[in-house]
C-alpha cells in the first residue's frame, strides 16, 4: 500500500509539474537536429546574423567554445585570444560561429559585447557542459560552453567542424573513479569533426583513446608522425590509429564519415606548432608539481583543471599560457582550411563559378538608356535613434548632455529617398515589421511616390531599427542594430519583381541583403542586362560579395576608404599593415593608399567610387575595350568657397552622394556632371539633422550647375590614358 502510494504521490506531483510548464512544441529543449529551422526559430537559441546567413547560403563554418574564455584563460587574453581565433578562421574563407550561454539563451555567434561579458572576470559565470543546459538555461544564466556542450550545440545547428584547444578525456585514477570526462562521450554521439591539440596533458592518454576506440569516435593525428599529442607537448607516448599528412587528406576523411551517417564524430590531433613545443618539457614539470599540489589540497574532477592551468602559469612565468595561446591559434588556423575544404568536396557551397570574361558588367549606364523604367533599389528599411552629444569627445563614466531623435533610415531606404526626391520614381525592394515603425516607414514611401511593389510586411519580426551615438563634431562613436529582418529580402522576393528589374536602367544593391540573395539578384541582372551599384554599408559587410564569389558581377562599387580597404584584402588576401588602422591617416596617405589598391579592385569592377569624407571622391574608371587601362580622378568635397562645410550630422552623406550620381547618369549627363551633383547632394546631407536633405530636389540634375559648381576641378591620376 505504501508502494501505491508513494506512486500516486510521484504521479500526481510529475503531473502538476507537466501542467505548470504547458510548453509549446517549438519550445521544447533541444528538439531534434534533424530540423535546422525548428532549433533557429526556438526560444533558447540565438544564431548571430552571420552564422545564420552562413547556414543558409552552405558557407563553410567552424564552431568554437568559450569554456576557455570563462574559466581557462586569464582576463583580457582570454578575449584578445578569442578575437584572434575568429579573425584566423574569417581569413581562412570560413564563418566563425563561438557559442556560448548569456543571460539564459544559448548563443550561436557573439557579438563583441556579448564576448566582453563572457570574458569580464567581474561577471558570474558557470561552465556549460550537456547536463547542465537544463539548469543554466532556466535559471538565466551566463556561462562558457566545453568542449562536449559546444559539439552537442554545433551538432544541433548542423555545423560539422568544431576547433578547440585540447579535449577533456579519463582523468588519472579514472579505472576506480569512473571521472572520465563528457567530452569523450560527446564525441561519441554527436557526428562532429574536433580539431584540437589532443588530450590535456593532465589526463591519462592511453585510456582516453581506449574510450575513445569504444565510443566508435575516428582519431586521426595530422602530421608526418601517428604519434598522439598531449596538449603542450607533440609527444605522448601513444599511437593515434590512423596519421594523414594533410589537411585535403583530412577534409576527405571527414567527408566519408559523413557520408556513412555516423552517429559518432572524428578526432583530429594537430601537434602543437615547432616554435611552442619548445616549452614542452618545462611545462610537463610544472605539469607534475601542479598535480601533486592539487591531491595534498583535494581539489578534484572538474576544478583540477582550470586550478593545474593556473599554477603551471604562475610556475612557467606565463609561457604556458604562451604556448595554449599558441595551439589554440595554430589549431583555429588548420581547422578553418579543413572547414573550407570539407565544404568544397560536398558540394553544398551555393557559389558557383562562371566564366569571369562573360559576367563583367562592363556596360555603364549611358549604354542602356533604352530602358525606361524606374531605378529599381534593394535593401533595408529601418528607423534610426539618434543621440548626439555636445561634447566633442564622449564621456565614458558619466552622463552626456546632448539631443535625441527618431528618424528613418537604412541604406536601401536612404537610397530609395534620395532617388523619389530626385525624381527618378524608384521602386524598392525590402522588408518592415507589421508594427508602428512598419507602418511609419510605409506611410513615408508613400508620401515620397516610392514604388512599393517588392515591400514584404512580416507578421512575426520586428522592422529593423538601429541606434547611434555621434560625437559633438558629428562623427559616429558606435552603434548598435537588429537587422534580422533583412533576412526576409529573400530570392524568392526579388524574382517578383523580376519585371521591373528586366526595365530598369540601374539596380542599387546595399550590403545589407543576405550573399544568397545577392546571388540570386546577379543571376536576374546578368540575365537581364541591368547593371548593379553596390553601396556598402560597413566595414563588416562591404566584401560580402567577394565571399560570395560576385566580384565580377559589380558594374559599380561605392565603398568609403576603410571599405575600399576590406574589399581589396578579400580581393587580394593581402594582410597590410596600414589596414589595421586608418583614422588617423592624412589626407594624402589615404590618396596614395586608394591609388595603390583601386588597380586591383577595378580588374573586377569598372567603375569605383571612394568616398574620402572631407577629403572629396575617387572616380577610378576601368577601359572595357583594353581590358588594363585605368584613370583615376580626385574630387574635392566642395568648391573651396563653401569650405569649410558646417556638419550637423555625416550619416546619409554617402547615401546622398550616390542617389545624385545615380540620378545624373540615368538622365544621361556625364560621369563628370554626375560626381558633381553627388557632392551637391552629399553637401546639403552634411547640413541637416535627416539622412536625406529635403533640400535634396530634381533641379540639382536638370538645371544647369552653378558657376561655383562648375569650378569643381578635379585633379587627374592617370596609369594608363584611355580617355
Amino acid at each position: 500500500k505504501m508502494a501505491v502510494l508513494a506512486r500516486t504521490e510521484l504521479s500526481a506531483m510529475g503531473l502538476r509539474i507537466l501542467q505548470n510548464l504547458r510548453l509549446k512544441p517549438r519550445q521544447a529543449f533541444f528538439k531534434s537536429s534533424s530540423n535546422l529551422n525548428e532549433v533557429l526559430m526556438s526560444k533558447q537559441f540565438v544564431v548571430h546574423p552571420e552564422v545564420k546567413e552562413a547556414l543558409h547560403g552552405h558557407q563553410p563554418i567552424v564552431a568554437l567554445e568559450t569554456a576557455i574564455v570563462t574559466h581557462g584563460m586569464p582576463h583580457p587574453h582570454n578575449y584578445e585570444v578569442a578575437k584572434s581565433v575568429e579573425d584566423i578562421v574569417r581569413r581562412n574563407g570560413a564563418v566563425p560561429a563561438t557559442i556560448g550561454l548569456v543571460d539564459g539563451c544559448i548563443h550561436v555567434g557573439l557579438s563583441s559585447l556579448e564576448l566582453q561579458q563572457l570574458a569580464d572576470p567581474d561577471v558570474r559565470k558557470v561552465k556549460v557542459s550537456r547536463r547542465d543546459f537544463p539548469f543554466a538555461l532556466s535559471q538565466g544564466l551566463s556561462g562558457g560552453t566545453t568542449v562536449a556542450g559546444s559539439i552537442m550545440v554545433a551538432h544541433k545547428c548542423a555545423i560539422p567542424m568544431f576547433v578547440t584547444g585540447g579535449i577533456g578525456g579519463v582523468h588519472r585514477g579514472g579505472e576506480t573513479s569512473m571521472d572520465v570526462s563528457a567530452d569523450v562521450i560527446e564525441l561519441g554521439r554527436s557526428p562532429v569533426a574536433v580539431v584540437c591539440a589532443g588530450a590535456k596533458s593532465i589526463l591519462d592518454i592511453g585510456r582516453t583513446l581506449e574510450v575513445l576506440e569504444t565510443q566508435g569516435v575516428a582519431v586521426v593525428t595530422l602530421g608526418e608522425s601517428a604519434e598522439f599529442p598531449a596538449f603542450f607537448t607533440p609527444l605522448s607516448g601513444y599511437k593515434s590509429p590512423y596519421c594523414v599528412s594533410t589537411v585535403e587528406q583530412c577534409a576527405e576523411l571527414i567527408h566519408q564519415a559523413n557520408l556513412l551517417s555516423n552517429e559518432s564524430g572524428v578526432l583530429v590531433a594537430v601537434p602543437i606548432p615547432d616554435h611552442a613545443a619548445k616549452l614542452g618539457m618545462e611545462i610537463e614539470d610544472a605539469i607534475q608539481e601542479a598535480l601533486v599540489e592539487a591531491n595534498h589540497s583535494n581539489i578534484q574532477g572538474r576544478d583540477i583543471t582550470p586550478f593545474v592551468l593556473e599554477q603551471v602559469n604562475k610556475k612557467t612565468e606565463g609561457k604556458s599560457l604562451q604556448a595554449n595561446i599558441a595551439l589554440v591559434q595554430n589549431n583555429a588556423e588548420i581547422g578553418s582550411q579543413i572547414s573550407v575544404l570539407l565544404n568544397n568536396i560536398k558540394g553544398e557551397h551555393v557559389s558557383k563559378h562562371y566564366d569571369t570574361v562573360d559576367q563583367r558588367q562592363w556596360y555603364p549606364i549611358a549604354t542602356t538608356t533604352s530602358k525606361k523604367g524606374s531605378p529599381v533599389v534593394i535593401g533595408s528599411s529601418i528607423v534610426d535613434f539618434t543621440a548626439k552629444t555636445t561634447n566633442k569627445k564622449i564621456w565614458h563614466d558619466g552622463t552626456n548632455p546632448g539631443s535625441l531623435r527618431t528618424t528613418l533610415g537604412g541604406v536601401g531606404r536612404n537610397l530609395a529617398e534620395g532617388l523619389a526626391r530626385l525624381g527618378m520614381d524608384p521602386i524598392f525592394i525590402t522588408a518592415v515589421g507589421k508594427d508602428e515603425h512598419g507602418e511609419r516607414i510605409i506611410n513615408n514611401f508613400k508620401q515620397l511616390g516610392i514604388g512599393m511593389g517588392g515591400v514584404l510586411v512580416a507578421d512575426d519580426i520586428p522592422t529593423a531599427q538601429y541606434c547611434v551615438v555621434l560625437d559633438g563634431t558629428g562623427e559616429m562613436y558606435c552603434g548598435i542594430g537588429d537587422m534580422e529582418i533583412n533576412s526576409f529580402i529573400t530570392p524568392e522576393l526579388i524574382h517578383q519583381s523580376r519585371e521591373a528589374i528586366e526595365r530598369a536602367p540601374i539596380v542599387l544593391l546595399d550590403a545589407n541583403i543576405t550573399g544568397e540573395s545577392m546571388r540570386a539578384l546577379c543571376d536576374l541582372c546578368q540575365e537581364t542586362k541591368t547593371p548593379i551599384l553596390h553601396e556598402s554599408t560597413c566595414a563588416e559587410k562591404c566584401a560580402k560579395f567577394v565571399k560570395w564569389n560576385l566580384q565580377d558581377r559589380m558594374a559599380y562599387l561605392t565603398p568609403n576608404f576603410a571599405e575600399l580597404l576590406h574589399i581589396h584584402l578579400a580581393l587580394t588576401g593581402e594582410d597590410l599593415e596600414e589596414k589595421k588602422d586608418t583614422s588617423e591617416l592624412s589626407r594624402e596617405e589615404k590618396m596614395a593608399l586608394s591609388m595603390k589598391y583601386l588597380p586591383d579592385v577595378l580588374a573586377h569592377c569598372p567603375y569605383v567610387l571612394v568616398k574620402l569624407g572631407v577629403d572629396g571622391v575617387l572616380l577610378g574608371r576601368r577601359d572595357p575595350h583594353s581590358g588594363s587601362a585605368v584613370s583615376i580622378h580626385h574630387y574635392p568635397p566642395a568648391p573651396e568657397c563653401l569650405l569649410p562645410v558646417t556638419i550637423t550630422s555625416v550619416t546619409g552623406a554617402g547615401d546622398s552622394f550616390v542617389c545624385g550620381f545615380v540620378s545624373s547618369l540615368v538622365s544621361e549627363y556625364s560621369v563628370d556632371l554626375a560626381v558633381k551633383t553627388g557632392l551637391r547632394c552629399a553637401h546639403l546631407s552634411l547640413q541637416s539633422n535627416m539622412a536625406i536633405s529635403d533640400q535634396i530636389n530634381p533641379a540639382l540634375i536638370h538645371q544647369s550647375h552653378p558657376t561655383i559648381w562648375k569650378s569643381l576641378n578635379s585633379v587627374k591620376f592617370v596609369y594608363d590614358d584611355f580617355e
